[in-house]
């Protein structure tokens, strides 16, 4: 019997599959087939609306998509296995003054192309935002539980990934969002800390194909946003959210080494999804502290997609997009965002 089938082993209905995988019981598995083909496309507005009314436990911050065979960490690339990840950041290496023997030296620059003028320039975007990001094509529109405080878009652009996917095809703003998506699901108590604002961003290119490249990019707020990461390090405690291993049960994965960021802001994991008739689909998911925030990246590589194809590949995506929008919340919110 199947997560398909209902207890008497009969095939469910489609209805009722949906139901089963966005609203159930967090830690049963779910069902990546009916969830993906044939709704993708309705499952953002369907996943925002339930998420506005439902309780943490049953919150569409449940990880969609799960399938069997998940392996965390370095569970997934073998005892000690290593995946470097360089990831740019907004810190620049210095520019040495030029020398005697340096041309440039005495080159001359126009008064309105000083360095002075440029670096204003410069200032007025958020280090990887030049241009505003796309706005997405279900915008959120649920009058849900709302935010505690305004949540900037920090999304990046110019980023290959995000580039080929377009636009995203949801947004949600709510408290109610697993800091990680997918790789996290709601705690089956009650009473854990929670973020008290959110917003988050679904990026696919198409609308029913199982194998496709996805994004999740979510921000939460925290009153310690410390502690809260210190907290998913350890598998949840004291928190409304769990890690999930391949039987969907509380699982702490093991962090992947994330050269340059190797702190206690910084959490890299990865794993890979058995897919029954497709091949595997490779997840990396990233979590950056930023102030008040957490951004938590999660990227899906799905290798009949044409796009990223390995763990690492998935992996280095997400790191890249995590650190670039805690580095632009930076810039959009100081106030929250320093400390």
């Amino acid at each position: 019997m199947t997560s398909q089938d209902d207890r008497d082993g009969q095939p469910r209905a489609m209805d009722e599959q949906l139901r089963h995988a966005l609203g159930g019981d967090p830690h049963e598995a779910f069902d990546h087939d009916a969830l993906v083909a044939g709704v993708k496309q309705r499952a953002a507005r369907i996943h925002r609306r339930r998420a506005a009314t439902a309780t943490v436990a049953a919150v569409v911050v449940v990880p969609a998509l799960a399938a069997s065979g998940w392996v965390l960490g370095n569970r997934m690339l073998g005892d000690g296995a290593h995946v470097d990840v360089s990831v740019a950041t907004q810190t620049a290496e210095p520019t040495p003054a030029p020398g005697p023997d340096d041309s440039s030296a005495t080159t001359e620059v126009p008064e309105e192309e000083t360095g002075s003028e440029q670096q204003t320039e410069a200032a007025d975007t958020p280090p990887w935002q030049p241009t505003p990001p796309p706005e997405p094509v279900e915008p959120d529109d649920v009058a849900g539980t709302p935010n505690l405080v305004d949540v900037p878009d920090p999304r990046p652009v110019d980023i290959g990934l995000l580039d080929r996917l377009g636009a995203p095809q949801s947004e949600l703003s709510s408290p109610l969002l697993m800091p990680l998506q997918r790789f996290m699901a709601a705690g089956s108590g009650s009473g854990g800390v929670e973020p008290h604002s959110g917003r988050s961003w679904m990026y696919f290119a198409r609308g029913n194909e199982i194998d496709q490249d996805s994004v999740d990019i979510q921000v939460t707020a925290w009153d310690d946003s410390s502690a809260a990461l210190a907290a998913i390090r350890d598998g949840g405690t004291g928190l409304g959210t769990v890690w999930v291993d391949d039987d969907n049960m509380p699982s702490v994965p093991e962090p992947l080494p994330w050269p340059g960021h190797d702190d206690a802001d910084h959490l890299l994991v990865g794993r890979e999804d058995t897919i029954e008739g497709s091949d595997p689909h490779y997840m990396g998911g990233a979590l950056v502290r930023q102030g008040d925030y957490l951004v938590g990246v999660t990227v899906t590589a799905a290798p009949g997609d044409g796009g990223i194809q390995t763990l690492d590949e998935a992996v280095e995506a997400a790191a890249e997009i995590a650190q670039k929008t805690a580095d632009n919340l930076a810039w959009l919110d100081p106030e929250r965002a320093n400390g």
